[in-house]
């Protein structure tokens, strides 16, 4: 990157004081550097840019929460990328602990700013940067020219986590530049024992679309079981990791997907911040803070201290000053402990709350009256199937066809082909098969069974589904509830009446996994597995199936379709035996979710 110390004329004053009508150096070269990245390479790296504003206040809040302020800080940035962070943090300090001299600048800089990365251009570019932070502080008071810092020993280039201090040295580990904490920062990890911020928007790849090689995700996997459930997510062990990495009196601060707070995933990463009490305050953006990707943010903010509370704090903004957001609450840890798989309730009140308590007494998971909620198949993917399928079989969709072109193919529904108690099929077919990139046993997708649209809708009527025992192929933009070989068509029907009920919306609302995102809400198949069925299920099967049948029947006008909706839900409130003061908090939640 080749960018002149003239682009950063404006004054470091005016910068400081966040009334810069310009990009700093670090975001411009940041930017920079992000346009040198193929769109492809990002993805695969999951490398995505902080902007400043956001990178600001989170080094403000770190730096508030410290109890030792004599000392200056030690700072961490595990992924530095641009150098974002750093430069926010060098730049935080100088006006704190305000330097007299140049050479107490530098000495600031290279016993306090410390950062990572496996991108050498990152590396470099992150020392370039801080290098003309300091010569601009230095001359905008006036003070004498810094010499020009090496900070090889601040700056490391390396995997993060891929940490071989307890390993043997090999081949791969080399190749996929693994690196040694105490080895690499002796000083902050040996002799302080943890560095005292840990700062960062760590990459967020995956083990799927080649953002990790084999190598990587098989040692990943081995070497973080205690926080990995299932596929690796690099975010939530990038979090995990940098706690290890704290000062017992440290604290972290991490931009992050918002995914992690319900996702199975990220159950074990909720228990380690929740259980030890780690968590200290959460901030959730309503809107896109990234050109890409397109993902929801979430601020965490945790610390090692030991002067423990009972509660976190929890804000709610719609933009990226949430420190003038009004939308706060506190949550107990005790809240996200007790539930089963540890989630952590962004939406919940008091009497959010005490509806679950009540729910969750009186009822079971749906998985014990007979039910297997499934994702389904997925048609096409590159390099899947057999034999594995091109790119061009992916765009052209090549296993569909506008008719039955033999016996192989069979009616295909899209997720819009799925309506409220209806079934309007578009008239496509998919040929079934081994090609496919993960296909099905054909059984499931006959014999009587629940189709459920991927996609769900805003209070009051959060799911949408139907009931249908005929062939049909479908994609994972529709879930099915299939039965065991013993439970009833009668049970099916009268489980889609209650999930078609203001009681399964609440539920669905304010503890879906991923029902609370404002870009493509959804269910996934834990949340169906997890639903709970009132313990009168039983009792209940035969009104609430013969009501079923009713809105199943096409021929019914709005006015009929109005009154047996009624009549469901007053028997589903029976079932699970809310009394009417929790019936009137059921309509107070959902009619503020709706908002």
């Amino acid at each position: 990157c080749h960018t002149d110390t003239h682009e950063y004329s404006t004054s470091y004053d005016r910068r400081m004081k966040g009334t810069s009508p310009s990009l700093s150096h670090a975001e411009l070269l940041g930017r920079t550097y992000k346009r040198s990245l193929s769109t492809r390479a990002r993805k695969k790296t999951g490398v995505f840019y902080t902007p400043e504003n956001i990178a600001h206040s989170m080094v403000q809040e770190c730096l508030s929460k410290r109890q030792d302020t004599d000392t200056p800080p030690t700072v961490l940035d595990p992924s530095c990328g641009a150098g974002i962070f750093l430069v926010t943090a060098l730049r935080e300090l100088f006006r704190i602990y305000s330097p007299k001299t140049t050479e107490e600048g530098e000495h600031l800089l290279s016993t306090c700013i410390f950062g990572t990365d496996r991108d050498p251009q990152a590396v470099e570019l992150t020392k370039r940067c801080l290098r003309l932070e300091l010569r601009e502080w230095a001359r905008a008071h006036r003070l004498s020219p810094p010499r020009s810092l090496s900070l090889a020993q601040n700056i490391r280039c390396g995997d993060s986590l891929l940490d071989w201090t307890n390993h043997p040295w090999s081949t791969p580990l080399a190749q996929h530049q693994a690196f040694r904490w105490k080895h690499a920062f002796p000083q902050q990890l040996i002799t302080k024992s943890g560095f005292d911020l840990v700062l960062g928007n760590p990459p967020y790849g995956l083990s799927r679309g080649e953002q990790l090689s084999p190598f990587e995700n098989s040692w990943l996997k081995e070497n973080y079981d205690s926080i990995r459930v299932g596929k690796v997510n690099k975010y939530i062990l990038f979090l995990a990791r940098s706690l290890g990495l704290l000062h017992e009196n440290g604290h972290l601060a991490f931009l992050i997907p918002n995914a992690w707070l319900g996702i199975r995933s990220g159950e074990k990463l909720r228990r380690l911040l929740c259980e030890n009490k780690y968590l200290e305050h959460l901030v959730i953006f309503e809107t896109a803070l990234f050109e890409d990707p397109q993902v929801e943010a979430v601020i965490v903010f945790a610390s090692r201290a030991s002067h423990k509370k009972d509660s976190f704090s929890l804000t709610r903004s719609s933009s990226p000053s949430w420190k003038s957001c009004e939308q706060h609450q506190t949550l107990k840890y005790s809240l996200c402990t007790n539930d089963p798989e540890c989630l952590i309730p962004t939406h919940w009140t008091p009497e959010v709350s005490t509806l679950f308590a009540h729910i969750q007494e009186h009822s079971q998971p749906l998985t014990h009256f007979g039910f297997r909620p499934m994702i389904a198949l997925q048609a096409y993917a590159a390099g899947k199937g057999t034999p594995p399928q091109s790119k061009e079989d992916v765009k052209q969709h090549t296993f569909h066809s506008s008719e039955k072109l033999s016996e192989e193919y069979y009616p295909y529904l899209q997720g819009k082909d799925v309506g409220r108690y209806s079934l309007t099929w578009s008239g496509s077919y998919l040929r079934h098969g081994k090609w496919l990139a993960e296909p099905q046993k054909l059984s499931r997708f006959s014999g009587p069974r629940i189709l459920l649209r991927e996609i769900t809708r805003p209070t009051p009527h959060v799911l949408v589904g139907t009931f249908t025992n005929e062939v049909y192929l479908y994609n994972k933009s529709v879930l099915h509830i299939l039965p065991n070989e013993d439970t009833s068509e009668a049970s099916l029907l009268a489980l889609l009446a209650i999930l078609h009920s203001p009681l399964a919306s609440f539920v669905l609302a304010f503890r879906g996994r991923k029902s609370q995102r404002k870009l493509f809400p959804k269910i996934v198949n834990r949340d169906l597995q997890t639903f709970p069925v009132t313990n009168n299920f039983l009792s209940f099967i035969p009104q609430l199936s013969q009501l079923a049948q009713e809105l199943l029947d096409p021929s019914l006008d709005s006015n009929q379709r109005e009154q047996v909706e009624i009549e469901v839900n007053e028997l589903v409130c029976q079932a699970y035996q809310l009394t009417p003061s929790l019936i009137r908090k059921l309509d107070s939640c959902l009619a503020r979710s709706a908002i």
